[in-house]
């Protein structure tokens, strides 16, 4: 992949995940502290019917815009994820190359979870119920958060890794 091309596309996706960043922000203001994370894993706690009562009609509607809101973030930090990663792969020993482009991978199956983990969870706020849906729904937002931070900290390890061995490698000074 053509690094000016993966350049690109990193500045094009971080430019569009500014504005869904405060979007997704202003949506967590009108929520009650931990809303969205409460909800994502309540089908693992079995307590999403409790969760739900607590919450408003009001509420309700923001936490449903908050999941469609979602989908356009899971388009961003998906591909975002790949870039930064194929961008880091180069840049390391041969031996971590392989993995590294493996969990660049990875960062579509965690946008694939977040999807899915979206639906369920649609059908659970709409229903206002759990119905079966809500466990599903938990473990997709488990796998996901494990790939992306997975994700994130082979990217800053082996990122600053990287980083050190170029400052190393060049002088800090070209006057003798």
């Amino acid at each position: 992949m053509p690094r000016q091309f993966l350049m690109g596309a990193l500045y094009a996706l971080l430019a569009l995940l500014a504005p869904t960043l405060y979007g997704m922000g202003a949506i967590a203001q009108a929520l009650p502290p931990n809303a969205v994370l409460d909800f994502e894993f309540c089908g693992l706690e079995r307590n999403c019917y409790v969760f739900l009562q607590t919450l408003s009609p009001t509420q309700r509607d923001w936490m449903m815009a908050s999941l469609g809101l979602d989908y356009l973030l899971m388009a961003l930090y998906a591909p975002l994820g790949w870039v930064l990663l194929r961008l880091l792969e180069p840049a390391l020993p041969v031996r971590w190359r392989r993995a590294t482009r493996v969990l660049a991978w990875a960062m579509w199956l965690a946008g694939l979870a977040d999807a899915m983990e979206n639906a369920l969870l649609i059908q659970v706020l709409a229903a206002g119920a759990d119905r079966g849906l809500a466990w599903p729904a938990g473990l997709c937002a488990a796998i996901k958060f494990a790939l992306l931070a997975i994700g994130l900290l082979w990217w800053l390890g082996f990122g600053a890794a990287a980083l050190w061995r170029c400052w190393r490698q060049r002088p800090l000074s070209t006057t003798a």
